[in-house]
């Protein structure tokens, strides 16, 4: 074992020489110049950005590493160290968690994520959003709405509405009433949090409950996930209220309420998003087992809480999609893909439904894993295998398999998403699982601690300060790069606002994908319309039709006219976008 004062040390020198290199690398702008790199001439603006978020991690790691040297021989003797005695909260520690946490988001949201809602789910998301806080289902379409497609919005018998799942929207809707939908996603996030730590508590011991949720919070993938509109923060929080719940349960406690909510929970839970219900598979089986058995729990609140996840769950579906497609059985998305949408087209053509040949099994299951096992970088390396270890080690309880079992229902149940043809960008279809994740992570580390001595222990204890140290110096990094993205994002996607920035007014403008771009074909999935809910917007911003522009010419024949060229390989290199203004009939 390595004494704690030459850990210590370590840590001063490796900060000290983090913090030296991000001073001495050179000035971003001048980078590309350098002779040896010339090979990335077209490439400037990528090139700078880099260095510049290699500085940022630099110095975020530095100061963590210098932090860590200060507080490492106070902390590593205790940190992993087993509990004993009773076992109680802090008595403020949850709030802290909070108030902590939910500053930060806000900060990540605003500053970082610019509050711009990058992706066209949370576009989709934001703008059912805004027609349930009318008080409505639909919105009314254009009467050219051909030129106005939008990904993941669906046009029916002369409406507009969403087709992605709409629990978060309803959600959104109180701070767009309020005029303030950036904090629903820190207040989420923060609450998913401390829903983390008391599960943790109650479970495993104010330690793991603590430790998790502080990795938890300060984790790229959580912080980040803070700074967008994507569901997934509100799925987290059903999730984890439905896990407080059923702890209790577990308790003995037996009071109406409790069942009550955990129907509510249970049926808020697919309304955010329905694949995320199959987390509760272990759970369910859990209540079947004893609902059977006729002991554990009564079985009349049993079935008054499935009766009101039921009946809340299917009716609220079946409402919703009568408002929307006139049909209870007929869902938002099926509408959409039977539209001539370029993105339904690009969504059917990108992935074949089903599983027809154990070759296509196969890939299901691979592209699933590796969904699985990226989620090392937004925790730290080897996480998703420590997750594992709960269910190895002796000492093994019930809640190991519980949780472990709900984090691979989940992987299982995208898995059949992919089957049917879905597609998972990245590791955030998880993220509704990062707190058991975190769980069973520490509880892992501290078992192993509790086993095999001092010497593990302070190597675990060196391994949970690294984590933080990498998620800090993670989270600067994108704290440096995201913000530049969203502003190269909106030249290509808020380009009405882009174009009245520059003095441009009382315009629409047809987006086409530029014939210089070599990408032209898979660039289109660009070429997003955004326009307000009225369609009273400053610049509107319409799909290019080519001859048939004139038609929507000739419906607004106050305006000005601007064809603007995608290019996103040249937006790379830098380059602005082509633009030209229409008038007359000049329109191929």
């Amino acid at each position: 074992m390595i004494p704690s004062n030459r850990v210590a040390v370590l840590f001063a020198m490796a900060g000290l020489l983090a913090l030296t290199g991000a001073l001495l690398l050179r000035d971003p702008e001048r980078v590309a110049t350098l002779p040896h790199l010339s090979a990335f001439q077209e490439f400037p603006y990528l090139l700078g950005l880099t260095v510049s978020a290699v500085r940022w991690g630099a110095a975020a790691a530095g100061v963590s590493l210098l932090l860590a040297a200060l507080c490492w021989r106070r902390i590593s003797p205790r940190l992993l160290q087993p509990e004993g005695g009773a076992d109680r909260p802090g008595r403020y520690t949850s709030w802290v968690l909070f108030l902590l946490g939910f500053s930060v988001y806000v900060l990540v949201q605003r500053l970082v994520f610019l509050d711009y809602p990058l992706t066209p789910d949370e576009h989709a998301y934001l703008f059912q959003a805004e027609i349930f806080a009318r008080g409505q289902f639909t919105a009314p379409a254009h009467p050219l709405q051909e030129f106005f497609r939008c990904a993941f919005l669906a046009h029916h018998n002369g409406r507009l509405f969403s087709i992605m799942p709409v629990g978060w929207s309803l959600v959104l809707a109180p701070g767009i009433l309020l005029g303030i939908p950036w904090v629903v996603s820190p207040l989420c996030t923060a609450l998913g949090v401390v829903l983390t730590y008391r599960v943790g508590h109650s479970i495993y011991g104010h330690r793991t409950g603590l430790l998790a949720a502080t990795l938890m919070a300060l984790s790229p993938f959580v912080l980040f996930h803070a700074g967008t509109y994507l569901a997934h923060q509100a799925s987290l929080v059903a999730f984890m209220a439905f896990l407080a719940l059923f702890v209790r349960l577990e308790r003995g406690e037996s009071a109406t309420s409790l069942y009550v909510l955990l129907g509510l929970v249970t049926a808020a839970l697919p309304i955010i998003r329905q694949i995320e219900l199959s987390m509760l598979l272990p759970f369910f089986l859990v209540f079947a087992f004893r609902f059977l058995k006729g002991s554990g729990y009564p079985r009349r609140k049993l079935i008054l809480s499935a009766s009101i996840f039921l009946v809340l769950f299917v009716s609220f579906v079946g409402w919703h999609n009568h408002s929307v497609t006139g049909s209870a059985t007929t869902v938002p998305f099926q509408v959409y893909v039977d539209d001539d949408n370029y993105m339904s087209r690009h969504f059917v053509e990108m992935r074949p439904f089903g599983i027809h040949d154990l070759f296509t099994l196969k890939q299901r299951i691979t592209w699933t894993i590796k969904r699985f096992l990226s989620l090392n970088y937004c925790l730290f390396p080897l996480a998703p295998l420590f997750m594992l270890l709960p269910v190895i080690l002796r000492g093994r309880k019930k809640w190991d398999f519980l949780l472990l079992g709900s984090g691979f229902s989940l992987a299982a149940g995208y898995m059949l998403y992919n089957s049917w043809g879905g597609v998972q960008f990245g590791p955030r279809y998880y993220f509704p699982a990062v707190g058991i994740a975190y769980l069973l992570i520490v509880e892992a580390f501290l078992r192993l601690a509790s086993r095999y001595g001092t010497s593990l222990r302070y190597g675990l204890s060196l391994w949970v300060v690294l984590a933080y140290v990498y998620g800090v110096s993670f989270s600067a990094v994108l704290a440096r790069v995201v913000p530049e993205l969203v502003r190269q994002a909106k030249v290509i996607q808020n380009v009405g606002p882009h174009l009245a920035a520059q003095g441009i007014h009382n315009s629409v403008i047809f987006l086409a994908p530029s014939k210089s771009d070599p990408d032209r074909k898979r660039d289109s999935i660009y070429l997003r319309t955004r326009n307000s809910l009225d369609f009273d917007d400053d610049n509107l911003v319409a799909v290019d039709m080519g001859l048939r522009n004139s038609e929507l010419m000739a419906f607004y024949p106050d305006r000005r006219f601007f064809r603007y060229k995608v290019n996103v390989v040249g937006l790379l290199k830098g380059k602005p976008m082509e633009m030209e203004e229409l008038r007359g009939t000049a329109l191929p």
